[in-house]
């Protein structure tokens, strides 16, 4: 059977992310470069991303993608995984969660997580960039076979076990494809003059918010910050209330524990 259109089926490589941006020059909005063996990937802050087999690695393209928002997409495209797991996977309804700003979790653990890289925009657009979503989603990983400590790693999850049935590859890839190009909250994002509020993006950010509640030990460059997270603003910052019962925001920053 050939392989649609968008589809790059690729045997191996370093990183999907990275074979996009090396062939944006060839690719279109809505292609997707596509891997069973992934050799050296990235996840957030620089810190490696292991794709034992059964990883379901892949990176979509998305061409004029404003830059104005592109803080937004991480948490965005989080909600299209969800939406795309509980379509494919009925019995998922309402478990999956989104961690703050690139994780799924499926019963308190990381079921996929979310990279999103943009290249510098054009003198001619310079309001406008081309935006990769790069997703690795744990589909059928034996991890105690690949070797791999799950506690070393955040004690990931694998769909095959919260599920007796589980998607294909092509129908995740589809599917995920079709919620990233096609959803009214990424549609509402790529054009500026569009309110987001008229898609609802936050409350359906924040009915998943894994984080809610929780106390949470979070680091930054300064340094770290114990207190509760109280959910997320409209610029996709996460608010946290310290001890001294301050509330503050933050766009970036790394989440030790929660609980």
């Amino acid at each position: 059977m050939p392989l649609p259109h968008w589809l790059h089926e690729l045997e191996t490589c370093p990183s999907t992310n990275r074979w996009a941006m090396e062939h944006l020059h060839v690719l279109n909005h809505g292609d997707v470069a596509f891997t069973r063996r992934q050799t050296a990937g990235r996840g957030q802050y620089g810190r490696s991303w292991q794709s034992p087999q059964g990883v379901l690695t892949a990176t979509f393209v998305l061409q004029d993608f404003p830059l104005a928002r592109i803080h937004l997409l991480s948490l965005v495209a989080g909600l299209m995984v969800i939406d795309s797991l509980e379509m494919l996977m009925p019995n998922l309804d309402g478990i999956p969660k989104l961690k703050w700003t690139n994780d799924i979790l499926i019963q308190g653990r990381k079921v996929a997580g979310i990279l999103c890289e943009t290249r510098s925009p054009s003198s001619n657009h310079p309001l406008l960039t081309t935006a990769i979503v790069g997703i690795g989603l744990n589909r059928s990983v034996d991890f105690a076979q690949a070797g791999i400590e799950t506690v070393q790693i955040g004690n990931p999850i694998s769909l095959h076990q919260v599920s007796e049935e589980i998607p294909t590859e092509f129908q995740l890839l589809s599917v995920l494809r079709d919620r990233l190009i096609q959803s009214p909250a990424i549609k509402a994002m790529m054009q500026l003059e569009c309110d987001l509020n008229s898609v609802n993006w936050l409350d359906q950010v924040r009915s998943r918010d894994a984080l809610l509640g929780k106390k949470i030990q979070f680091e930054t460059q300064t340094g770290l910050i114990v207190g509760i997270s109280e959910g997320i603003n409209d610029r996709g910052e996460l608010l946290i209330k310290d001890n001294n019962g301050v509330l503050k925001a933050f766009n970036s920053g790394r989440i030790l524990t929660f609980f």
